[in-house]
């Protein structure tokens, strides 16, 4: 999106190139998509809930909006996704939308996963976001993808697989 500042159009840079490469196998395949939200810093993070917050109160704007220091998008790891005509752009049409639906089909073969997905909003506390995909890495990914579980259903079992290499030296 031309119309965000740089920062905001960007994402960590070892993952810059995966976003490219999604990108490019989506056009490929004929859906043109962007990013429409990158990296945020905590200032922009706090306008974002701020004003959101202002109109619905703090506990319903982080149902959306996490809190500056909360947000994934502050990792550099985490993408609004659109397509170029900003079709349902943030908004939940997009799983609908031709270039959704390749997305959330594809989107773990780059290391992206659908980070709010619709059926889990009482595990990751967050409303139902098609647009809104993370980075984890393809193994992780891939693994969350056929199994159906969200990153915060399968964090206690990476923290104690973590915990037992360390324990076994392993790293």
């Amino acid at each position: 999106r031309t119309d965000k500042s740089n920062d905001e159009r960007s994402v960590r840079s070892d993952i810059a190139q995966v976003e490219v490469d999604i990108s490019t196998a989506a056009k490929a395949d004929g859906y043109e998509l962007m990013i429409g939200s990158g990296y945020r810093s905590a200032a922009l993070q706090s306008v974002y809930f701020n004003s959101l917050a202002s109109s619905v109160g703090d506990e319903a704007a982080n149902q959306s909006v996490a809190r500056p220091g909360e947000s994934e998008h502050q990792t550099g790891l985490a993408i609004d996704i659109s397509t170029l005509s900003y079709e349902c752009y943030l908004d939940n049409c997009f799983a609908y939308t031709d270039g959704g639906q390749w997305l959330a089909k594809n989107s773990y073969k780059y290391g992206f996963i659908l980070r709010y997905p619709e059926d889990k909003t009482d595990i990751t506390g967050y409303r139902y976001e098609s647009w809104h995909f993370r980075y984890v890495g393809v193994d992780l990914a891939t693994a969350l993808y056929q199994s159906g579980l969200t990153l915060d259903e399968a964090w206690p079992y990476l923290q104690t697989a973590q915990e037992t290499l360390i324990k076994n030296d392993a790293i």
